[in-house]
């Protein structure tokens, strides 16, 4: 592996590294995050995050942004809307 790692400039550890999946507690809090998107397409981030808190969740507004650009969702607003003539 060591020679290997060499020839294509790759650090070993990235040969054995093994991701992680979701813990359960993120799988919950996205599926949330996508009922509450499918509600509300309008929301942001900061709307969901607010929603979640009131829900009981103990969150934080940018890992809402993260897990919410992982799903490929983002809130509409008339500035994303396109014009049609």
């Amino acid at each position: 592996m060591r020679v290997q790692a060499d020839v294509l400039s790759v650090n070993r550890s990235t040969i054995y590294y093994q991701p992680q999946p979701p813990s359960r507690e993120e799988v919950r809090l996205k599926h949330r995050i996508d009922e509450i998107y499918t509600q509300c397409p309008f929301y942001g981030s900061r709307k969901i995050t607010e929603q979640l808190r009131l829900d009981g969740w103990l969150v934080n507004r940018k890992a809402i942004q993260r897990h919410m650009r992982e799903m490929g969702i983002e809130g509409i607003s008339p500035d994303a809307m396109p014009i049609v003539v």
